[in-house]
């Protein structure tokens, strides 16, 4: 697979990769809020006296916000540069030539006492600082695959 010894191949020349959040995301983050609004639909429409608006209009909004979130991660690698939009549709854009090299990384979060590890996949200047960080989590694995295609090992070359 993919190592802390991946080196950047800035001749990518026309070629074009565009990469969307999965389908899988969105029915794993929307699709309980999704059923939840669908449950009260129901409810709401059999008894119609409840108040269970709220719980109609709480439901679809998470799951809403859930699809806008998703909707903004993108990646687009396009002739000399490579763009990355985070879920904020923060965009952030890279020559090919600025990079060395790709690794896995995680981020750690304490929640409660518990450590959380969050992977992410930094790439890298000549200088080791980190010139782009990717959230993996959205994308398929096989578009993340197709990414890092563009990132050949060449330690064997040398």
């Amino acid at each position: 697979m993919s190592s802390d010894r991946d080196t950047c191949h800035p001749a990518i020349g026309t070629n074009v990769l565009i990469m969307r959040a999965s389908p899988f995301s969105y029915l794993a983050l929307g699709g309980v809020w999704f059923a939840l609004a669908a449950g009260y639909a129901v409810l709401v429409v059999g008894h119609p006296d409840q108040g269970l608006e709220w719980g109609l209009a709480l439901a679809a909004t998470v799951a809403l916000l859930w699809v806008v979130w998703l909707r903004g991660f993108k990646i687009v690698v396009r002739g000399t540069s490579i763009s990355y939009r985070d879920g904020l549709y923060r965009t952030t854009t890279v020559a090919l030539n600025d990079l060395a090299r790709v690794r896995d990384e995680y981020i750690q979060w304490t929640i409660t006492g518990s450590r959380l590890r969050i992977p992410r996949i930094s790439f890298l200047r000549a200088d080791g600082s980190r010139a782009l960080v990717i959230n993996p989590k959205p994308f398929q694995r096989q578009d993340l695959l197709k990414l890092r295609s563009l990132c050949r090992e060449t330690r064997a070359a040398s």
